[in-house]
């Protein structure tokens, strides 16, 4: 439910313009525009001393429609230099997350994400920081309640989506709803699939899973081994398939296939690990992000494992601005056009 291993350099901004719109109970509501002056998000800021810890932090709440980019920000004796360490951040109602974190000059950014992470936020009372079994600040949230209903206000929210009902599966949608033949269904996935594709195969899942994404100008680089690899005219954006036998669930080849700390200069984020059930198998999808000083690297990772044992994979990254256009909100944001391509590769 919840995933993040993420630092920024000591001045981070995800916008070209942030507005203080109003205060609310000691917080400061803030707009986000980038630099054409389109809406990004809202947020909510208050800086405090920690109960517990060394001197002045600055908390900052980034709320988008199904996540929350928390920094927390203090002064140089929070978190001398730079590394990676296992946090926990347990507010006073649950644990909010818990995971490996990149930090930096006293300052850690993480993502919370799910249906239901404004209202965590909104029932907090007070939070803990504990690195490495350790705990390192504890801070109150008194008025997040109000922050939050204010900063759900600002950014035009729909109020009502934590208590949404569960969605229909994306994968099951994409493949029964976006697929070229209407007839064709989910049940076009045997679970007799052979382990390994040929170059046709995956070239039908490369080719219309372009042209779902809008890249027409995909191009084939490289075939060996059942691994379809290909790449796009602007050179940045690529992407590669294989069909292989492999012993992980799906979740699991997928989640390591994410973009690691020790892989990306400046920061990573990692939203959750998507997971749905599907006839004759599960497909598992993970986005992660690489922060740079003029852009963001984005990972995208889907992973069918069938019955069979063979696993269709697909890795494709682009790049989006670093004023937080294009940023992914969530890890299926391609699983229609992935479900698409596979049902065409492997049904027809």
């Amino acid at each position: 439910m919840i995933a993040a291993c993420i630092t920024l350099a000591p001045t981070v901004t995800y916008a070209a313009n942030t507005k203080t719109i109003a205060t609310v109970e000691g917080w400061n509501i803030k707009s986000r525009t980038n630099a054409d002056g389109k809406f990004l998000a809202c947020s909510m800021e208050r800086f405090f001393l920690a109960n517990k810890g060394d001197g002045r932090f600055r908390i900052n709440i980034i709320a988008w429609p199904e996540s929350l980019i928390v920094l927390l920000r203090g002064n140089g004796d929070f978190l001398k230099g730079e590394g990676v360490g296992r946090f926990d951040i347990v507010s006073s109602e649950r644990q909010l997350y818990s995971g490996s974190i990149r930090y930096k000059d006293s300052e850690v950014l993480f993502a919370l994400n799910g249906n239901d992470t404004r209202q965590q936020v909104a029932a907090s009372r007070g939070w803990s920081v504990s690195m490495d079994g350790k705990r390192i600040a504890r801070f109150p949230m008194d008025g997040a309640e109000a922050a939050m209903a204010a900063v759900e206000k600002c950014a035009g929210l729909d109020l009502q989506i934590a208590a949404s009902e569960t969605e229909t599966p994306a994968f099951e949608t994409a493949v029964t709803v976006e697929a070229e033949n209407p007839i064709v269904t989910h049940d076009v996935l045997p679970s007799s699939a052979v382990p390994l594709a040929d170059a046709r195969q995956l070239k039908t899942l490369a080719h219309n899973f372009s042209l779902k994404i809008g890249r027409p100008d995909f191009r084939v680089t490289r075939f060996d081994s059942g691994v379809l690899q290909w790449s796009y005219g602007d050179d940045i954006t690529s992407g590669a398939a294989t069909v292989i036998e492999q012993s992980q669930s799906a979740g699991a080849y997928a989640a390591g296939l994410a973009i690691r700390p020790d892989q990306c200069t400046d920061s990573v984020l990692t939203l959750p690990l998507m997971v749905q059930p599907l006839k004759g198998g599960a497909h598992a999808a993970v986005v992660s992000m690489c922060r740079g000083k003029a852009s963001v690297t984005v990972r995208h990772v889907h992973v069918v494992k069938l019955d069979s044992g063979a696993s269709y994979v697909l890795n494709y990254e682009t790049e989006a601005n670093p004023d937080g256009t294009d940023m992914p909100e969530r890890s299926d944001v391609l699983a229609s056009a992935f479900g698409a391509a596979l049902t065409a590769a492997v049904g027809g």
